[in-house]
């Protein structure tokens, strides 16, 4: 019940960051039997702190490949979370939906990535509009038209060309806490974007309990072990 408790409250914090990514790794019990432990990363709402949590232990056992990649995708409907607002995932050993889990928009991940870094202000500053075109592209369907898009930027540039280097937001979640999303909503939601996007397996590899329990205990156990221990 409490882990069911927790688990609700990620879900919720999740959806109000407005994007999400997943990751997750594979594990093996003493009993032989297969585990998917699946994590979510988001923008924690207010703080613009970036959340890296575990979710749910997936049982993969009998599934692989396209089945896998489906009962991931059917987990976090079930969980609540819109799959059309998840925009990353990243995988450690699950080597049997890699290239099965993955739709067009993610094949051009690392040159999204790439453009989406020069929205920080240590970046914007020393740049132009050009170098964010690919990021712009990418995410258009979030943004307003490319015009607008430019203005802003240029804004966002002048803001910060007044600062001095040291002075400067280095990382996503520092530049969210000085981007005013009513003077600046573009820039806001790229830096969410790029926020969520940076996905690693730590957080995964922290909740494998390899025991024999059963799957629902054994998913309340490691959501209170994990969460209630920070």
């Amino acid at each position: 019940m409490f882990g069911h408790l927790i688990q609700s409250r990620i879900v919720r914090n999740a959806r109000k960051s407005i994007f999400y990514s997943v990751f997750a790794d594979e594990t093996t019990d003493i009993c032989q039997i297969e585990q998917f432990s699946l994590c979510v990363r988001y923008v924690e709402d207010q703080s613009y702190k970036i959340r890296e949590d575990f979710l749910t232990f997936v049982p993969v056992s009998d599934v692989t490949g396209a089945g896998l990649a489906n009962t991931v995708l059917e987990t976090l409907s079930i969980l609540g979370l819109d799959l059309k607002k998840m925009r990353g995932q990243g995988y450690d050993g699950a080597s049997t939906m890699r290239g099965q889990f993955r739709e067009e928009r993610f094949e051009s991940h690392k040159e999204t990535v790439a453009s989406l870094q020069h929205i920080l202000p240590e970046f914007c500053t020393k740049t132009d509009f050009y170098s964010l075109e690919a990021a712009f592209n990418f995410y258009e369907e979030h943004l307003l038209h490319k015009e607008v898009m430019q203005s802003e930027f240029m804004l966002w540039k002048e803001k910060w060309s007044q600062e001095k280097d040291e002075n400067l937001p280095k990382t996503a979640s520092s530049s969210l806490e000085k981007c005013d999303k009513t003077f600046f909503p573009n820039i806001y939601i790229l830096l969410k974007l790029l926020a969520v996007l940076s996905v690693s397996v730590a957080t995964v590899e922290r909740s494998f309990l390899r025991n024999t329990t059963s799957e629902s205990r054994l998913n309340g156990l490691a959501l209170l072990s994990i969460h209630l221990s920070h």
